[in-house]
């Protein structure tokens, strides 16, 4: 049998089964490393498998690879290695540098330098006329905002050379780009302490489900193994928290996924080695996300093995000993198998964790490894390397497997200490999405999805007066909770609904447009943190009947929230009429605002422009309807910044808004949907006050 020489690996994934693979084979193997007790994580064993089933583990300066290769020649010369490998995406070159040196077979394609950085494949596949999104690579930032404007927002910003998901960002306006780019930048080394290419590489944001082929190229001969599906965590970041082969798809699309995947490995000259192609399927067909030229990590050879019977991992031996890897299918009782990772919903130290005991023993589960990690402090969740453990779950009859997988995963719940606080006030609307893709407030929106959308057009006059209110809104629907976003009359299509309709949360705080935003994520917060739950909310009833009387008293429990002063300038940026009434009862002096109204029903001039007004009023009283165009931002800054009390009335934002109580807003009347207008019933409007 063979003696392999294996250039550091993965700690987990397929690190911890390649060891055991290769001596199952009747194979032994000699492990360099330049850091042994990187691999003494102890998670599931005393010895990392890596160092239990090694022949011999050499310690040795990895990262330098003349001398490295210099070191190699003379172990080679005792020990005799007949082939050189890897399960590390950051030593795939050093391989195939040490194999050429050594004149051994390796694991890996001719050109795997090149495929390795994801710019020059994007390159590639540009040369060669395949579908491609608009991409850029830059060495500056003045370069990345430049190529930022022509590709457009929201795009992805990455680094040519990393794994992992790493410093993979979304990035919705140029604030975000900045940001992105300075966290790279800061950046220099990689995980494995080797000097990084300083390249930042933009990509047009590429809408759709994400899958990956695996496939095996022989001789130049590339045979199509599947198509494995994937799930992600929230925005901003892309955490893997699952996979299952194969993927759930039609087969025409399987076709097209597949057709595209074959001609790209031929246009970067992949002519030999395993490969895990990442393929986003978009409305405009299948796009190459990345080629990595190695099997796929997160155990995604395991869930191959299962279904099809292809030990994929003893094909990388095989091709790393020069040997044409044996493909044949063999029917094994499972049509699926699944993967789902235990991926922590926020950072802090963990309380406790319940349940682990019992998913080992649910149903269609082959096997569980969790770690319990209470009493330790978890760092935010950014990439791969934040999971707890992982369930696979298997199904015999169908593609049901995923669903066994996330069943058993659910049994477990992780408490932080100090839990039940809320997370601190956002600086703006974007810190708050950010918070909430980040986990702080609870469910992953992901996990969260829009199950009825609508655009209304709605008017109202009451009876004796002149004034026809006209409103348009969207409205999503989240669970048993809604969010909604009151919009000027041409923000959007009045045909959007059906688009929205079954769209994740996660997909649509990333739109563009911000009214779609601002609705998605009122409708999370109104789902995960309820008004009538909320022990800072007051309930305030209001009574059935006609639309005045349920006005007038929807009004009166707004000013019950305001207490003016005589000769107090009140900013009121949204007029309603009752409280230009009611400031003006209380001797205030009203500074009204608003965007489609020049006066007031008592005769006040009504202005457009709402700037001065934040500079020279004492108490700013603001409608939600600030958030569909931006400027509840700039009237928050303003109160902080001042020092003065802002009021915020909310039916679009109910959710929203009470997210700042305390940090510039003063107090919130929130009416979440069905609104007063729209029922003759009882409703209740909610009472907040900063504590």
């Amino acid at each position: 049998m063979a003696h392999l020489l294996m250039i550091e690996s993965w700690v987990g994934g397929n690190g911890r089964i390649f060891p055991a693979t290769i001596t199952g084979a009747g194979h032994t193997y000699t492990f360099v490393t330049r850091n042994r007790s990187h691999y003494l994580d102890g998670a599931d064993t005393p010895i990392h498998p890596l160092l239990a089933h090694a022949a011999n583990v050499l310690t040795t300066e990895t990262n330098d690879v003349p001398a490295l290769i210099a070191f190699l020649r003379a172990q080679h010369r005792v020990l005799r290695f007949d082939g050189v490998v890897t399960i590390c995406d950051y030593y795939i070159d050093t391989v195939a540098q040490v194999a050429q040196a050594l004149e051994l077979p390796q694991a890996f394609c001719s050109n795997v330098a090149m495929v390795r950085r994801k710019h020059l494949v994007r390159e590639a596949l540009e040369r060669a006329g395949l579908p491609n999104p608009a991409f850029a690579a830059v060495t500056s930032w003045d370069a990345a905002r430049a190529a930022a404007r022509k590709i457009g927002y929201p795009l992805i910003l990455k680094p040519s050379d990393l794994a992992s998901s790493a410093f993979v960002k979304l990035v919705k306006d140029e604030d975000e780009l900045h940001a992105a780019f300075a966290a790279l930048d800061a950046f220099p080394v990689n995980f494995r302490e080797q000097a990084r290419e300083p390249l930042w590489l933009l990509e047009e944001y590429m809408k759709g489900e994400e899958v990956s082929v695996e496939a095996c190229t022989f001789g130049g001969q590339t045979t199509i193994i599947g198509v494995t599906d994937k799930s992600l965590t929230g925005f901003p970041y892309f955490i893997e928290d699952g996979h299952m082969f194969p993927a759930r798809l039609d087969g025409d699309v399987t076709d097209a996924v597949c057709e595209l995947v074959t001609a790209a490995l031929a246009a970067v000259g992949f002519d030999h080695g395993i490969s895990h192609t990442e393929v986003k399927i978009t409305r405009k067909g299948p796009r190459i996300v990345e080629i990595n030229p190695r099997p796929g990590g997160n155990y995604i050879a395991e869930l191959i093995e299962r279904v099809t019977g292809i030990e994929f991992l003893s094909a990388q031996i095989d091709l790393a000993l020069g040997r044409q890897p044996d493909l044949t299918r063999k029917d094994t009782g499972v049509q699926s198998a699944a993967i789902r990772f235990l991926v922590p919903q926020g950072a802090g130290r963990v309380k406790a964790m319940t349940g682990i005991d019992s998913v080992a023993g649910a149903p269609h589960v082959a096997r569980a490894l969790i770690t319990n990690a209470a009493g330790k402090e978890l760092a935010a969740p950014i990439d791969n390397a934040c999971y707890l453990g992982h369930v696979v779950a298997v199904d015999p009859d169908g593609l049901e497997a995923r669903k066994y997988a996330d069943k058993a995963l659910a049994r477990i719940e992780i408490s932080f200490a100090g839990e039940g606080k809320e997370p601190a006030a956002p600086w703006n609307v974007a810190g708050l999405i950010e918070d909430v893709q980040a986990g702080l407030y609870g469910p992953a929106p992901a996990s969260m999805h829009v199950v009825g959308a609508s655009w209304i057009s709605q008017s109202t006059r009451f009876p004796g007066t002149r004034q026809t209110y006209r409103n348009y809104y969207l409205v999503l629907r989240v669970g048993a909770a809604f969010g909604a976003c009151c919009i000027e009359r041409d923000a959007l299509d009045p045909t959007i609904a059906p688009a929205l309709a079954g769209s994740s949360v996660a997909d649509l705080l990333v739109d563009p447009r911000l009214p779609v935003r601002i609705a998605a994520l009122d409708a999370y917060l109104n789902a995960v943190r309820p008004a009538r739950e909320s022990a800072l909310a007051q309930a305030m009833p209001l009574p059935a009947g006609a639309p005045p009387v349920r006005a007038v008293a929807r009004d009166n429990a707004i000013a019950a929230l305001v207490s003016i002063k005589p000769g107090q300038r009140v900013g009121l940026i949204g007029v309603v009429n009752p409280l230009v009434d009611a400031i003006t009862r209380s001797g205030g002096i009203c500074l009204p605002c608003d965007f489609n109204m020049e006066r007031t029903q008592s005769g006040l001039e009504v202005a457009r422009d709402m700037l001065p007004i934040l500079e020279t009023a004492d108490m700013i009283i603001a409608t939600g309807m600030t958030l569909s165009n931006g400027s509840f931002d700039q009237i928050l800054m303003a109160a902080r910044r001042r020092g003065i009390p802002l009021i915020v009335y909310a039916q679009t934002g109910s959710g929203i808004i009470p997210r700042f109580l305390g940090d510039g807003v003063a107090a919130v009347c929130a009416e979440p949907f069905p609104f007063s207008q729209f029922s003759a019933d009882p409703t209740s409007v909610y009472l907040y006050r900063a504590p």
